[in-house]
């Protein structure tokens, strides 16, 4: 949109941003139900902050734990959420599921 000359960027008419990055940072902390109605969350991940990885070894949970992604050999997954990752873990989406794999047995896709 454009206001007086100056290029606005936005998902509803009731907030307007200056560049895509802030409204990117913006609802990185704020809610997006006031966009979306009924979807009363935040932007979780940056897309620049995505790395491929690929899966170098099986991996099977047992016993099987719904937090827990299992992986086989050249599984390639996104991963998104490093704050485990002193404690060995990562957060991953494989397919349409998020959840933990351990960080030692993917590699970053290439």
């Amino acid at each position: 949109s454009e206001t007086d000359g100056l290029t606005r960027y936005y998902l509803s008419d009731s907030r307007t941003f200056r560049s895509i990055v802030e409204l990117v940072s913006w609802f990185c902390h704020n809610s997006l139900k006031e966009s979306f109605s009924g979807l009363d969350t935040t932007l979780k991940f940056a897309y620049k902050d995505l790395i491929l990885v690929i899966a170098c070894y099986d991996f099977n949970p047992t016993p099987p734990e719904s937090n827990m992604l299992p992986l086989k050999s050249g599984d390639i997954l996104a991963v998104v959420d490093y704050q485990e990752s002193t404690l060995g873990w990562w957060k991953a989406v494989k397919r349409t599921r998020i959840g933990y794999i351990p960080k030692d047995f993917v590699k970053k896709y290439e």
